[in-house]
């Protein structure tokens, strides 16, 4: 997290990336983090190459209610969300790629808004290394 939380706090937070319990509902992800000593937040992925297994993106951007509900659930088990995460290449040479990629950066920056999360993590992208080129 960068800079200060709400309380002024400077330290260092230890969280935990949501795709690596993919197999996990959101419930006991929330549960696993809270066991492990000393996390006190979580990084959500929200699209691109993390997928979004754990949130419906499109569901919270289209209620304020429900996005509400999402950071609650989060909150009231003593975590923050530290990120929203959208690893993808939106300038990848494959446009539909492209396009998927930039279209889960914009919805996960507008959902952070929505959860007042400070940080929004994602890929710079490639174009690749010609005009011609297939991959990045």
């Amino acid at each position: 997290m960068l800079g200060p939380d709400a309380k002024g706090d400077l330290s260092m937070k230890l969280g935990v990336f949501t795709p690596v319990f993919v197999k996990l509902t959101l419930d006991q992800v929330v549960a696993k983090a809270r066991s492990l000593p000393g996390v006190t937040a979580i990084e959500v992925a929200t699209g691109g190459w993390p997928g979004k297994d754990h949130v419906d993106v499109d569901s919270l951007l289209a209620s304020p209610h429900k996005a509400e509900d999402f950071r609650s659930q989060i909150q009231d088990a003593g975590l923050t969300i530290s990120a929203l995460s959208c690893h993808g290449n939106p300038m990848h040479p494959n446009q539909a790629m492209a396009r998927e990629h930039d279209d889960a950066f914009r919805k996960s920056v507008r959902l952070a808004q929505l959860l007042r999360v400070p940080v929004v993590v994602t890929f710079s992208g490639c174009p690749g290394d010609s005009d011609g080129a297939k991959c990045p």
